[in-house]
């Protein structure tokens, strides 16, 4: 979710890398959402 290489950058939902079997969970829109709940919790901070 966290680039290495640029500073403040963050990805979520269906942007992410993964194997046949990885894209095949991440597939279904219900879990990018919660991918990209995670991140803007994550940005907004505590």
């Amino acid at each position: 979710m966290i680039a290495r290489d640029v500073e403040g950058l963050m990805m979520a939902g269906r942007c992410i890398s993964g194997d046949f079997l990885a894209h095949s969970s991440y597939r279904v829109t219900g879990d990018a959402v919660t991918m990209g709940e995670a991140a803007g919790g994550h940005a907004a901070g505590p």
